[in-house]
C-alpha cells in the first residue's frame, strides 16, 4: 500500500507531503519479474498485484516532479528526504506570495492527480490530509 500525507496549513497550503511504500523493489521482485519474462508473460512485470507496478510508477513520477519543479521552476528549496520507498517534501517556512501561487499549483495538481489514482486503485493507494 502507497501512504500519501498531505499537510496544510490553516490557509490551505500545502506546507509538507509525504510518499511511502513507492518504487520499492526488492531482489524477490526481480526474481518474479525475471521469472515473468521468462514465461513471456509481458503485461505485468511481476510485482505481487497487477498494476501495483504502474501505480507505483506514477506516484513516484509525480511526487518527484512536483520536487523538481518546486526547486527549478519555483526556485524554492524544500527541505527533503528521499530514500527507496520514501518521499518527504517540506517547503520552507517563508515563502513570497508569487512563489506560494506557483507552488500551490504544483502542489494541488499533484493531490489532484494522486486522488484519481487513489479511485481507481483503492487497494493499492491511500491519500490523508490533515492541517497542521
Amino acid at each position: 500500500m502507497i501512504n500519501v500525507h498531505v499537510y496544510r496549513d490553516s490557509d490551505r497550503n500545502i506546507v509538507k507531503y509525504i510518499v511511502e511504500g513507492h518504487a520499492q523493489y526488492s531482489k524477490l521482485h526481480k526474481f518474479i519479474e525475471y521469472l515473468m519474462r521468462l514465461i513471456m508473460i509481458k503485461e505485468h512485470s511481476g510485482y505481487p498485484e497487477i498494476g501495483s507496478d504502474v501505480v507505483c510508477a506514477a506516484v513516484s513520477s509525480v511526487a518527484q516532479s512536483v520536487l523538481v519543479g518546486l526547486t527549478e521552476v519555483v526556485g524554492l528549496i524544500p527541505g527533503t528526504n528521499v530514500e527507496d520507498g520514501y518521499l518527504e517534501c517540506i517547503l520552507p517556512a517563508e515563502i513570497d506570495k508569487e512563489s506560494r501561487l506557483k507552488a500551490n499549483v504544483l502542489l494541488d495538481t499533484m493531490v489532484l492527480t494522486l486522488k484519481n489514482l487513489e479511485e481507481k486503485y483503492i487497494k493499492l493507494i491511500k491519500i490523508v490530509e490533515m492541517e497542521v
